[in-house]
Protein backbone atom coordinates (compact mmCIF):
# COMPACT_ATOMS: atom_id res chain seq x y z
CA UNK A 1 0.00 0.00 0.00
CA UNK A 2 1.66 3.19 -0.73
CA UNK A 3 0.52 6.15 1.66
CA UNK A 4 1.70 9.66 1.43
CA UNK A 5 4.06 10.76 3.99
CA UNK A 6 1.36 13.51 5.72
CA UNK A 7 -0.93 10.33 5.96
CA UNK A 8 1.52 8.80 8.06
CA UNK A 9 1.78 11.97 10.01
CA UNK A 10 -2.05 12.54 10.80
CA UNK A 11 -2.56 8.67 11.61
CA UNK A 12 -0.03 8.91 14.50
CA UNK A 13 -1.32 11.91 15.54
CA UNK A 14 -5.02 11.86 15.43
CA UNK A 15 -4.49 8.06 17.45
CA UNK A 16 -1.81 9.67 19.88
CA UNK A 17 -4.57 12.91 20.42
CA UNK A 18 -6.87 10.19 21.32
CA UNK A 19 -4.79 8.22 23.81
CA UNK A 20 -6.22 8.60 27.74
CA UNK A 21 -4.64 11.68 29.86
CA UNK A 22 -3.14 13.59 26.32
CA UNK A 23 -4.94 16.37 26.72
CA UNK A 24 -3.86 19.09 29.39
CA UNK A 25 -6.04 21.45 30.67
CA UNK A 26 -4.94 25.12 30.66
CA UNK A 27 -6.34 26.31 33.71
CA UNK A 28 -6.14 22.92 35.51
CA UNK A 29 -2.23 22.56 34.62
CA UNK A 30 -1.68 26.54 35.27
CA UNK A 31 -3.05 26.27 38.53
CA UNK A 32 -1.33 23.29 39.83
CA UNK A 33 1.88 24.35 38.20
CA UNK A 34 2.00 28.00 39.76
CA UNK A 35 0.06 27.85 43.46
CA UNK A 36 3.15 26.87 44.97
CA UNK A 37 5.50 29.97 43.20
CA UNK A 38 3.29 32.75 43.42
CA UNK A 39 1.06 34.90 45.28
CA UNK A 40 -2.97 33.65 45.18
CA UNK A 41 -3.45 36.88 42.91
CA UNK A 42 -0.98 36.63 40.53
CA UNK A 43 -2.35 33.00 40.05
CA UNK A 44 -5.68 34.29 39.21
CA UNK A 45 -3.99 37.09 36.75
CA UNK A 46 -2.14 34.13 35.17
CA UNK A 47 -5.60 32.17 34.75
CA UNK A 48 -7.57 34.49 33.63
CA UNK A 49 -4.88 36.26 31.21
CA UNK A 50 -1.44 34.96 30.86
CA UNK A 51 1.40 34.44 33.62
CA UNK A 52 3.40 36.92 31.66
CA UNK A 53 0.71 39.81 31.93
CA UNK A 54 0.21 38.19 35.46
CA UNK A 55 3.93 39.57 36.39
CA UNK A 56 5.59 36.39 37.29
CA UNK A 57 9.03 36.22 36.06
CA UNK A 58 10.70 34.65 33.24
CA UNK A 59 13.17 33.21 35.45
CA UNK A 60 9.76 31.43 37.90
CA UNK A 61 7.87 30.16 34.34
CA UNK A 62 11.61 28.62 33.05
CA UNK A 63 12.02 27.10 36.34
CA UNK A 64 8.29 25.26 35.81
CA UNK A 65 9.14 24.63 31.90
CA UNK A 66 12.29 22.59 32.85
CA UNK A 67 10.27 20.38 34.94
CA UNK A 68 7.75 19.40 32.71
CA UNK A 69 10.09 18.59 29.89
CA UNK A 70 11.94 16.00 32.44
CA UNK A 71 8.72 14.59 33.79
CA UNK A 72 7.98 13.78 30.05
CA UNK A 73 10.93 12.76 29.19
CA UNK A 74 11.01 10.85 32.09
CA UNK A 75 7.91 9.39 30.86
CA UNK A 76 8.46 8.79 27.76
CA UNK A 77 11.21 6.42 28.34
CA UNK A 78 9.23 4.26 30.43
CA UNK A 79 6.79 3.43 26.98
CA UNK A 80 5.38 0.03 26.29
CA UNK A 81 5.83 -1.28 22.70
CA UNK A 82 3.44 -3.24 23.55
CA UNK A 83 0.74 -0.60 24.25
CA UNK A 84 -2.38 -0.87 22.14
CA UNK A 85 -3.00 2.25 19.77
CA UNK A 86 -6.47 3.80 18.83
CA UNK A 87 -8.01 2.00 15.45
CA UNK A 88 -9.99 3.76 13.58
CA UNK A 89 -7.76 4.65 10.62
CA UNK A 90 -7.26 2.91 7.22
CA UNK A 91 -3.34 2.30 8.18
CA UNK A 92 -3.61 2.28 11.89
CA UNK A 93 -2.98 -0.68 12.19
CA UNK A 94 0.56 -0.23 10.40
CA UNK A 95 1.47 2.26 13.22
CA UNK A 96 3.31 0.82 15.59
CA UNK A 97 2.25 1.63 19.72
CA UNK A 98 5.45 3.58 21.16
CA UNK A 99 5.64 5.87 18.18
CA UNK A 100 1.93 6.56 19.03
CA UNK A 101 2.88 6.61 22.75
CA UNK A 102 5.65 9.01 21.67
CA UNK A 103 3.70 11.46 20.00
CA UNK A 104 1.37 11.58 22.91
CA UNK A 105 3.61 12.99 25.28
CA UNK A 106 4.88 15.53 22.67
CA UNK A 107 1.80 16.60 22.71
CA UNK A 108 1.31 16.84 26.42
CA UNK A 109 4.32 18.14 26.74
CA UNK A 110 3.25 21.03 24.07
CA UNK A 111 0.45 22.14 25.91
CA UNK A 112 2.14 22.52 28.96
CA UNK A 113 5.06 24.89 27.41
CA UNK A 114 2.59 26.99 25.40
CA UNK A 115 0.26 27.38 28.04
CA UNK A 116 3.34 28.81 30.52
CA UNK A 117 4.34 31.26 27.97
CA UNK A 118 1.09 32.99 26.88
CA UNK A 119 -1.09 30.63 24.44
CA UNK A 120 -4.30 29.90 24.80
CA UNK A 121 -6.75 26.62 25.63
CA UNK A 122 -5.97 24.59 22.38
CA UNK A 123 -8.72 22.07 22.92
CA UNK A 124 -12.34 22.82 22.31
CA UNK A 125 -14.63 24.27 24.92
CA UNK A 126 -15.99 20.91 25.48
CA UNK A 127 -12.59 19.73 26.36
CA UNK A 128 -11.78 17.80 22.98
CA UNK A 129 -9.11 17.69 20.34
CA UNK A 130 -10.33 18.54 16.87
CA UNK A 131 -9.02 19.45 13.19
CA UNK A 132 -8.27 23.22 14.21
CA UNK A 133 -6.20 22.04 17.33
CA UNK A 134 -4.11 19.14 15.28
CA UNK A 135 -3.19 22.12 12.49
CA UNK A 136 -2.29 24.21 15.91
CA UNK A 137 -0.08 20.67 17.34
CA UNK A 138 1.53 20.48 13.72
CA UNK A 139 2.26 24.22 13.96
CA UNK A 140 4.27 23.82 16.79
CA UNK A 141 6.16 20.49 15.70
CA UNK A 142 7.41 22.45 13.33
CA UNK A 143 9.18 24.50 15.66
CA UNK A 144 10.19 21.51 17.62
CA UNK A 145 11.59 19.89 14.30
CA UNK A 146 13.76 22.96 13.41
CA UNK A 147 11.47 23.73 10.51
CA UNK A 148 11.98 27.29 9.72
CA UNK A 149 8.88 28.24 7.98
CA UNK A 150 7.13 26.93 10.89
CA UNK A 151 9.46 29.30 13.29
CA UNK A 152 8.78 32.36 10.83
CA UNK A 153 5.08 31.79 11.16
CA UNK A 154 4.66 32.18 14.88
CA UNK A 155 7.03 34.69 15.21
CA UNK A 156 5.19 36.68 12.44
CA UNK A 157 1.74 36.19 13.87
CA UNK A 158 2.93 37.48 17.30
CA UNK A 159 4.08 40.48 15.65
CA UNK A 160 1.03 41.23 13.50
CA UNK A 161 -1.37 40.80 16.29
CA UNK A 162 -2.91 43.59 18.04
CA UNK A 163 -1.10 44.32 21.42
CA UNK A 164 -4.62 44.75 22.37
CA UNK A 165 -5.98 41.16 21.43
CA UNK A 166 -6.57 38.40 23.43
CA UNK A 167 -3.99 35.31 24.01
CA UNK A 168 -2.61 34.57 20.45
CA UNK A 169 -4.60 31.87 18.80
CA UNK A 170 -3.16 30.33 15.11
CA UNK A 171 -5.30 31.46 12.20
CA UNK A 172 -4.16 28.24 10.20
CA UNK A 173 -6.55 28.61 7.70
CA UNK A 174 -3.50 31.42 6.60
CA UNK A 175 -0.85 29.16 7.56
CA UNK A 176 -2.39 25.99 6.16
CA UNK A 177 1.01 25.91 3.38
CA UNK A 178 3.40 25.93 6.09
CA UNK A 179 1.04 22.91 7.81
CA UNK A 180 1.07 20.83 5.18
CA UNK A 181 4.99 21.29 4.81
CA UNK A 182 5.35 20.45 8.67
CA UNK A 183 3.21 17.34 8.01
CA UNK A 184 4.77 16.02 5.11
CA UNK A 185 8.17 16.20 6.86
CA UNK A 186 7.37 14.68 9.36
CA UNK A 187 5.23 11.85 7.98
CA UNK A 188 8.51 10.90 6.11
CA UNK A 189 10.04 10.94 9.66
CA UNK A 190 7.52 8.52 10.43
CA UNK A 191 7.33 6.40 8.03
CA UNK A 192 10.73 5.62 8.01
CA UNK A 193 10.66 4.54 11.36
CA UNK A 194 8.02 2.47 10.69
CA UNK A 195 10.01 0.60 7.96
CA UNK A 196 12.73 0.67 10.72
CA UNK A 197 10.64 -1.31 13.03
CA UNK A 198 9.57 -3.75 10.78
CA UNK A 199 13.33 -4.15 9.73
CA UNK A 200 14.53 -5.19 13.47
CA UNK A 201 11.72 -7.42 13.83
CA UNK A 202 13.04 -9.27 10.91
CA UNK A 203 16.29 -9.09 12.13
CA UNK A 204 16.61 -8.45 16.21
CA UNK A 205 19.49 -7.74 16.86
CA UNK A 206 19.47 -4.84 15.22
CA UNK A 207 16.34 -3.56 17.27
CA UNK A 208 18.41 -1.54 19.37
CA UNK A 209 20.26 0.62 16.56
CA UNK A 210 17.07 1.50 14.90
CA UNK A 211 15.12 4.26 14.99
CA UNK A 212 13.74 5.76 12.18
CA UNK A 213 15.14 9.30 12.59
CA UNK A 214 12.67 9.34 15.79
CA UNK A 215 14.01 8.16 19.27
CA UNK A 216 13.12 8.67 22.64
CA UNK A 217 16.27 9.94 23.32
CA UNK A 218 15.76 13.22 20.95
CA UNK A 219 12.57 13.68 23.31
CA UNK A 220 14.53 16.24 25.87
CA UNK A 221 16.88 18.40 22.72
CA UNK A 222 13.37 18.61 21.08
CA UNK A 223 11.04 19.93 23.79
CA UNK A 224 14.13 22.47 24.73
CA UNK A 225 14.20 23.73 21.41
CA UNK A 226 10.58 24.66 21.31
CA UNK A 227 11.05 25.62 25.07
CA UNK A 228 13.74 28.30 23.95
CA UNK A 229 11.41 29.45 20.99
CA UNK A 230 8.41 30.25 23.34
CA UNK A 231 10.44 31.83 25.85
CA UNK A 232 11.92 34.86 23.55
CA UNK A 233 8.94 35.64 21.97
CA UNK A 234 7.23 38.95 23.31
CA UNK A 235 4.14 37.33 24.82
CA UNK A 236 6.18 35.47 27.29
CA UNK A 237 8.04 38.27 28.96
CA UNK A 238 6.07 40.56 31.70
CA UNK A 239 8.41 43.43 30.86
CA UNK A 240 6.84 43.42 27.10
CA UNK A 241 3.23 42.64 27.69
CA UNK A 242 3.43 44.99 30.90
CA UNK A 243 4.62 47.99 28.93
Amino acid sequence: MNIKPDDYYYAVMRSAMRLPGVRVKREDFLREALKRQVKPQQLETAVESTPAEAGIPLKTINKIAKKAIWTETRRVTAISATAGAPGGFAIAGTLPADLVQYFGHVIRLQQKLIYLYGWEEIATDDGEFNEESLEQLTLFLGVMFGVKSAEEAVSQLISDRDSEAERPQLPTAVLYPVIAKVATTLGYKMSKHIFARGLSKAVPIMGAFTSGGVTYTAFKPLSKRLQTFLKALPIADPKSVRK
